[in-house]
């Protein structure tokens, strides 16, 4: 050790000598400040003009440390820092821990009884209840999903989606049924079936369906207006007869007002499965913009405007659409069972009976795009 490294360490002890002598005088300062208050106020304020001098001392101790010590100052600063992150990280973990707490507690809801009936005083628990359905409709309830989930991963695949008109018609339907909304998922999973078969199908396989069965697939966009009773509708037809507008007559006599109901678009064969054989025929028959002669309805009678005659390929091409999907939807399902990849502990869908797609339409007979039925 050189003569500078002693002199160092001599005014280092020195310094803190000095700096545990000011503590003491300010420890006793403090304590004289505050007998003082007791017994002379004037000797109060000097005592605390000292503690002042002496906390400017301090001041100018702790300003020469600073300045002949800076990595011990940086030390210093460093664990402050580390420490303020501490606190804050601790305060921000107890705060999201409340938070997941009290939102756990609100999803989680009221409990659930654990008796769902009890039989002469015997109870019957959920847990045996949920037992049992597990075991008895469980490997059909995952065979669907597993289907629902496959369809959805191909849709995915070839880039298919509900369009915003899909979505707005499953949403009309679910408001005007509420049990629908049960379904929900099997109608879009259907839909989205069609569209992977269309997607799938060749356009000179379409164009040939088109040319095999031209004219089961004309399209007759229709409207119709229902009566309360016979006499109601015969004078409509009365004054029909007369050359006056419909609309006029329709408010005066229909219950429908003066607007005609829009039914959709539909092929013969579709006209026969929702309305009947009369109604086919009368179309046969009827002109565009003519209204068919009155037929007997579940609610009264009812007549229909014949709007739209559509035979060109883009007038049935939706009709031709539900022909394929419904004659490949089966084949498609099946082909996406086997090229997957299917782990399952309770039991292998591969194992369980063919699947069967969701509400397919059968072949040959389009699904109608039927809005409402007068």
């Amino acid at each position: 050790m050189n003569s500078f490294q002693k002199a160092w360490r001599a005014k280092s002890n020195q310094w803190k000598i000095r700096q545990h002598q000011r503590r003491a005088a300010a420890e006793e300062a403090r304590y004289l400040k505050e007998k003082a208050k007791l017994v002379n106020p004037s000797f109060a304020k000097r005592l605390s003009f000292k503690y002042q001098i002496w906390q400017n001392e301090r001041r100018e101790a702790q300003r020469i440390y600073e300045a002949n010590n800076p990595e011990g100052v940086r030390r210093a600063n460093r664990r402050k820092a580390i420490f303020f992150w501490l606190l804050i990280l601790g305060l921000g973990g107890v705060f999201c821990f409340f938070l997941w707490r009290d939102e756990h507690s609100r999803t989680r809801g009221p409990q659930r009884p654990q008796t769902v009936v009890t039989v002469n005083g015997t109870p019957i628990s959920r847990a045996s209840l949920e037992q049992t359905l597990y075991m008895t409709y469980g490997d059909t309830v995952l065979q669907k999903l597993v289907q629902e989930q496959l369809i959805r991963q191909e849709a995915q695949r070839l880039k298919l989606s509900l369009t915003p008109e899909e979505e707005k018609k499953i949403q009309e339907l679910l408001e005007k049924d509420p049990l629908a909304r049960l379904h929900r998922p099997e109608l879009t999973t259907a839909l989205l079936l069609k569209k992977v078969a269309v997607k799938k199908a060749s356009k000179e396989r379409k164009e040939k369906i088109y040319q095999d069965f031209k004219q089961d697939l004309v399209q007759y966009t229709i409207s119709g207006l229902r009566f309360s009773d016979k006499k109601a509708v015969q004078s409509f037809v009365t004054d029909l007869s007369k050359g006056l507008p419909w609309e006029q007559v329709a408010e005066k006599f229909s219950t429908d007002g003066r607007f005609a109901k829009p039914i959709g678009k539909l092929t013969l064969a579709q006209v026969r499965q929702n309305f009947g054989e009369p109604l086919a025929q009368e179309l046969k028959s009827t002109q565009v913009g003519d209204w068919t002669n009155p037929l007997a309805t579940s609610q009264g009678f009812a007549v229909y405007r014949l709007e739209k005659v559509g035979t060109s390929y883009a007038d049935v091409e939706s009709a031709i659409d539900d022909i394929v999907a419904g004659a490949d939807a089966a084949q498609i399902v099946q082909d996406l069972f086997k090229a997957a990849k299917i782990d399952s502990s309770f039991s292998q869908p591969e194992s369980s009976p063919s699947p069967q797609p969701e509400s397919s339409p059968s072949a040959g007979k389009p699904t109608p795009t039927v809005t409402s039925t007068p």
